[in-house]
């Protein structure tokens, strides 16, 4: 069990100066779920009583910076009972597997409540950036889809069964919108740009899951002939922020989250903490997300314009064709036994598959982790696994779970 990172003096100063005003809601609802946690959450009750907080004289105003910062490493150290509120302890909840770019499986438990505040954010965001609904709306996932997507004119391409399967669906759907993680639209929007196949372009692309540059969103509009617009989320969260395709800047959906930007030592960035105004099952407060931001001051409020951390690198096949490093993700997530893995890509396409095992059998894990890398890469791909200690996660910089070298 961790006792989370204590603040200094001198940082908790910083933060307090980067802290805007909390209105009245955002007070309210952060009160609220601070007391919740601690009444109801075994974690958070060790994790702040060992950081001295005093939950009978704090002021969510003036204390909140005192709370430790939340990392996944600590809920990783966790055992799963003490994270859970423990007034959802017999209700329903969906187990939802993560690595993101730490390259370390970890199942997020959603609530119904939890649920339904996700989707409304997702489907405001998509208000905001040009979806009307009735329009055909094509998103690139993996299973399982939502029941009765059909009647609202939503289709699920799936992601795992490649580029090919996914062009085809496309060019069958003739989406007005498209909805997708950035790697898995940059390998369409080259199959597009190859194919005789003439689709008429959607009115807005939504790109998701990786960090979209301006060079991803040039090559986008080129392609696709459509207004690029960014929701930036994870699964432990959903959706925290968006831009439209007139505008660099991000819209943090503050109804639901609270978000802290910290300074980052050494960078001109800033790290990103949010809190989950609902609570639910598992409440998320004062978590680290990993990734870094950039804001502009010469704008009003000083928006975000950029968040980073989350690299775009897709796979090389020995066919010539792509793995959008999504795939490999989502395939390697599925697997028991695995505590941390890395997959890096060599000049001649060899790829290494570096896996740390929590399996009293590590051979079998590692049998299978390569087996499932090359249906993902194809069988000619050469996939060589090795076993490696797990490497500690580094606060304010993420791993790159995929990386490649191979010549674009």
């Amino acid at each position: 069990m961790t006792t989370g990172a204590f603040i200094s003096p001198m940082s908790a100063l910083r933060q307090v100066k980067n802290a805007e005003p909390l209105d009245s809601r955002t007070s309210a609802a952060l009160d609220k779920v601070i007391r919740d946690a601690a009444r109801y959450v075994p974690f958070y009750r060790k994790h702040w009583n060992s950081a001295g907080v005093d939950f009978n004289h704090f002021d969510v105003a003036r204390d909140l910076q005192r709370l430790p910062i939340l990392r996944k490493s600590d809920l990783l150290k966790c055992p799963p009972e003490e994270r859970i509120d423990s007034r959802f302890a017999n209700q329903q909840v969906v187990a939802e597997p993560t690595s993101g770019s730490t390259g370390v499986p970890f199942a997020m438990p959603i609530d119904k409540r939890m649920h339904r505040r996700r989707r409304t954010r997702f489907l405001k965001a998509l208000l905001a950036v040009g979806y009307r609904p009735g329009q055909r709306l094509m998103l690139i996932s993996n299973p399982p889809y939502p029941q009765g997507a059909k009647w609202v004119r939503w289709t699920y391409a799936d992601l795992r069964r490649g580029e090919v399967d996914v062009f085809e669906v496309y060019a069958r759907t003739r989406p007005q919108v498209l909805y997708g993680p950035l790697s898995s639209l940059l390998i369409l929007a080259r199959r597009i740009t190859e194919s005789a196949i003439k689709v008429p372009p959607p009115k807005v692309v939504v790109s998701t899951a990786e960090q979209l540059r301006s060079v991803h969103r040039d090559l986008l509009g080129r392609a696709f002939g459509a207004g690029i617009a960014d929701f930036y989320g994870m699964t432990e969260l959903g959706l925290v922020a968006y831009s439209k395709p007139t505008s660099d800047e991000y819209r943090v959906m503050k109804d639901d989250l609270h978000v802290e930007l910290l300074p980052a030592e050494g960078t001109n960035l800033e790290r990103l903490i949010v809190t989950d105004l609902g609570g639910g099952v598992m409440p998320l407060i004062r978590f680290d997300t990993g990734d870094l931001v950039r804001r502009d001051f010469s704008l009003k409020g000083g928006p975000i314009t950029l968040f980073s951390g989350r690299e775009v690198d897709c796979l090389r096949r020995a066919d010539g064709g792509w793995v959008s490093p999504y795939e490999v993700t989502v395939a390697l997530d599925q697997l028991p036994g695995i505590r941390q893995y890395q997959v890096a890509q060599r000049r001649d396409l060899t790829i290494d598959l570096f896996v740390t095992t929590a399996d009293a059998n590590p051979s079998a894990v590692l049998d299978s982790a390569g087996r499932v890398l090359r249906m993902v890469c194809g069988d000619s791909t050469r996939v060589e696994v090795h076993s490696r200690a797990e490497e500690p996660l580094v606060p304010g910089r993420k791993q790159r779970t995929v990386c490649s070298h191979a010549d674009i």
